[in-house]
């Protein structure tokens, strides 16, 4: 037990310590836990960070404790959760970061928590929690998001992710969106805004059957379609792009003519285009 001392980092002071079962460095100076922090440990159970200075943890600084099972580093000031922050916690059951200054989850921070039970994220600053910070499917049985300023309608991954969880049996935490603030566990994300997403690039053929070209290519504004007043996409739905095709034979060379710019080209290809839009109308006609 290292609680209630003036520590104010780790260093080398828990080397040798193969054997330690239960770790207590609660209410000291610590402000960091750097990478292999706790190198060694691996009979580790139980690690007590709570009310300390944290305000940042280092990937693989927790990388040897392959056999603990809680974790707790609340009422710290950790502002961040990194991705690769707790790689190596493959038995962690219980991971509590409450009451700390958190305001982002890089996607991933916890997907390697496979044993995970209870994470307690409460009392934080998220105004939004993805989905992909967790695995698709977990074993999560308790979830607590209380006193975040979370946004319902940036979380709509989240809500679909949640509603998959069928061993969740506490969760908590309320969101605010339309003037109104709802449980998170009965919002509707169907009231939300959808902002369009472009399709893929349909590229057209080259303008020429050998030799440099043109070639268009467009897209469309429907992966998904903007609903709700959601935003239109950005950017074009169409551009023009050179192809190359094999070399023309000599046959086709040396007519002394200029070659002809890019603009032109692209103007000699939308006729073309045009012409073939014409032909296809009367045939069907």
């Amino acid at each position: 037990i290292l609680a209630g001392n003036t520590i104010d980092s780790i260093g080398d002071k828990l080397l040798g310590l193969t054997l330690l079962y239960h770790l207590d460095i609660r209410l000291t100076e610590l402000s960091s836990i750097e990478d292999n922090a706790f190198s060694g440990l691996q009979s580790l159970f139980s690690l007590l960070l709570s009310s300390n200075k944290i305000s940042s943890i280092e990937d693989g600084a927790f990388s040897d404790l392959q056999y603990l099972r809680q974790l707790d580093i609340s009422r710290n000031e950790i502002s961040s959760i990194e991705d690769g922050a707790f790689s190596g916690l493959q038995s962690l059951v219980t991971l509590s970061l409450s009451s700390n200054k958190i305001s982002s989850i890089e996607d991933g921070a916890f997907s390697d928590l496979q044993y995970l039970r209870l994470i307690a994220l409460d009392n934080n600053n998220l105004t939004t929690v993805s989905a992909k910070i967790f695995d698709k499917e977990t074993d999560l049985h308790a979830l607590l998001l209380r006193g975040n300023p979370l946004i319902c309608c940036t979380m709509a991954d989240f809500f679909e992710w949640r509603s998959n969880q069928n061993n969740i049996t506490e969760s908590d935490g309320t969101c605010t969106d339309f003037n109104s603030t709802t449980d998170i566990n009965s919002f509707n994300v169907s009231k939300c805004p959808i902002d369009g997403g472009w399709s893929s690039w349909v590229n057209s053929t080259c303008s020429v059957t050998c030799g440099n070209g043109i070639q268009s290519r467009s897209r469309t504004c429907d992966s998904p379609i903007p609903s709700g007043g959601g935003k239109y996409c950005e950017g074009s739905d169409e551009e023009t792009l050179e192809c190359s095709l094999i070399d023309c034979p000599e046959s086709c060379k040396g007519s002394g003519k200029k070659p002809e710019s890019k603009r032109m080209k692209a103007r000699k290809w939308k006729r073309y285009q045009y012409r073939q839009l014409r032909r296809t109308d009367t045939h069907n006609k």
